[in-house]
């Protein structure tokens, strides 16, 4: 071990009497050139392109409804650069075998929240070039320099750092309210089969105290209290009972 660390003091010497000042400016440029590439990745991978899939969609749909064979042709033109997953969970939610918040699900099942891998990899990899500055100049510059050559590092890494953060969050709350927004937009424009779990079965009355009483207990079981009641009042106005 002590070997080791000899070895490696050694090495460090010798690379900052060649390449200190390379070091430096690399250890400056890091934090741009890795937020550079990541908001490349976001932009081109999966939460970029639901994103631009819905804004897309939303300027198609913006004076029309699509039905037939126009649901095909939308799929291609404005759901092409969608991720797979989505343009499947399309074809579903246009033949009326899932609802749309079942799609909503399935378009947000390839958006990876990876920013905890993100900023492992930034802080990890700009500890270590702050760190090979600092030893860098410690051995052929005064300590207050070192210092200060550290001190710029980190200042980069800090500013670009909170940009990050910034960057992937609004990216992967974007994409999120994308996946929602798409599903409600396609749910008032595409002309489809609503899914039988959407369709309301036969009226019938089992002798209960009221009708309203008997609806709730046999229609309404497992519901929640907002969907009971409003396809309760939707109910009350097809048989023509007077609303409460």
């Amino acid at each position: 071990m002590e070997g080791f660390f000899s070895g490696l003091v050694i090495l460090i010497y010798m690379v900052s009497h060649y390449a200190a000042e390379s070091i430096f400016v690399f250890a400056c440029l890091f934090p741009i050139g890795f937020l550079l590439s990541v908001a490349i990745l976001l932009h081109f991978g999966a939460q970029g392109r639901l994103i631009a899939s819905y804004r897309k969609a939303k300027k198609t749909l913006r004076n029309g409804v699509v039905a037939g064979a126009d649901r095909a042709v939308f799929r291609d033109v404005c759901l092409k650069g969608a991720p797979t997953s989505v343009r499947l969970a399309y074809s579903a939610f246009a033949e009326g075998e899932i609802s749309r918040f079942d799609f909503a699900e399935k378009a947000k099942a390839p958006i990876k929240d990876r920013r905890v891998f993100c900023f492992g990899v930034y802080y990890g990899l700009s500890v270590a070039s702050s760190v090979l500055v600092f030893l860098s100049f410690y051995f052929i510059s005064p300590l207050g320099e070192a210092f200060l050559r550290f001190a710029i590092v980190i200042f980069f890494l800090s500013i670009n750092g909170a940009i990050l953060f910034f960057v992937t969050f609004g990216y992967a709350g974007s994409s999120e309210r994308a996946a929602v927004k798409l599903a409600e937009l396609l749910d008032g424009k595409i002309l489809r089969k609503r899914p039988d779990a959407d369709e309301y079965p036969p009226l019938r009355y089992t002798g209960g105290a009221s009708v309203e009483e008997d609806m709730i207990d046999e229609r309404f079981e497992g519901e929640s209290a907002e969907k009971g009641v409003e396809r309760l009042r939707r109910l009350l106005r097809e048989i023509d009972v007077p609303n409460v």
